[in-house]
């Protein structure tokens, strides 16, 4: 009947045949060596999650400074109301997309106003675009605020 010799098997023949001081670095060599690359192995995993999470939380951060900055501002503007924030990496300088339900078009000199808060929120500066949806806004008792565009006069 033939033989099985095991990983196992062999490491204990080579442990058991040699000297009681090399059998003791063996060991040690063996025990050691595994358990510095699973703490190694820790350390790695650990500094990488532990950067993603900071990177996350000041994204959240940094959104929500962004988002309650254009709130305080929208709030100037009559039937304006921001509707999402989005923030859009682009080659080390971020963009901010901002969709803002208004019954107008919000003018350039508006959305100049909105950026100059958005730099003030960030700490920096920001490129900002402004994506304008156009709502009216009305109650049982009339219109609160008409849009400045009719989107009837179109099919006639």
């Amino acid at each position: 009947m033939p033989v099985i010799v095991t990983p196992a098997k062999a490491w204990v023949h080579v442990t058991a045949a040699t000297s009681g001081q090399d059998s003791q670095v063996l060991c040690f060599r063996s025990v050691l060596v595994p358990r510095a690359i699973a703490v190694a192995l820790f350390v790695i995993l650990a500094v990488h999650l532990t950067n993603t999470f900071l990177q996350t939380v000041g994204r959240s951060l940094l959104q929500t400074n962004i988002r309650t900055a254009l709130r305080r501002e929208l709030a100037e503007i009559p039937g304006a109301r921001l509707n999402e924030v989005t923030l859009l990496p682009r080659q080390g300088k971020t963009t901010v997309l901002a969709v803002v339900r208004s019954p107008q078009t919000l003018s350039p000199e508006q959305v100049a106003s909105l950026n100059d808060a958005v730099d003030a929120a960030a700490g920096t500066t920001v490129t900002l675009h402004v994506r304008s949806v156009i709502a009216a806004e009305i109650t049982r008792e009339g219109v609160l605020y008409k849009p400045d565009y009719d989107f009837r006069d179109d099919e006639k």
